[in-house]
């Protein structure tokens, strides 16, 4: 036997305390109908899961008050990736508002903010995501 104490993050009393902590937090995903025309359901999809990797990544802790960045590849496109708005706390980043840039730190499209990105993201992750 092992005298390790696994918690269950699916339990109710640990759900209830993440669905506590989330009540008042901004809508994850915020896509709308032209949004989803204008992205296409992948790339839709993609914010979707990031924002929610930067909600999940505060819920246990990881984060770094707006100084951290998670970054993914936009499907279809060899050279773009999502980046967070620099200056939003992690429970501020929505699907929408996800900034898309290509590797050469180019703004491709704003999203729905006009928050920059930390280029310290960019440069580390630009480096990285191409060897995926």
């Amino acid at each position: 036997t092992n005298n390790y104490n696994y918690s269950n993050p699916l339990r109710s009393d640990y759900m209830a305390k993440f669905l506590s902590k989330i009540r008042n937090i901004i809508k994850i995903n915020d896509i709308t109908p032209a949004l989803l025309e204008k992205w296409g359901p992948e790339e839709c999809d993609t914010r979707r899961i990031l924002a929610t990797a930067y909600r999940l990544t505060h819920y246990f802790g990881w984060d770094d008050l707006i100084y951290g960045h998670i970054t993914a590849m936009v499907p279809g496109a060899d050279d773009h990736m999502l980046i967070n708005p620099y200056g939003l706390h992690y429970t501020e980043v929505t699907a929408s508002n996800l900034i898309k840039i290509n590797y050469s730190g180019h703004v491709i499209d704003q999203g729905s903010t006009k928050f920059p990105f930390q280029p310290v993201g960019y440069v580390i992750h630009s480096a990285l995501i191409p060897l995926l």
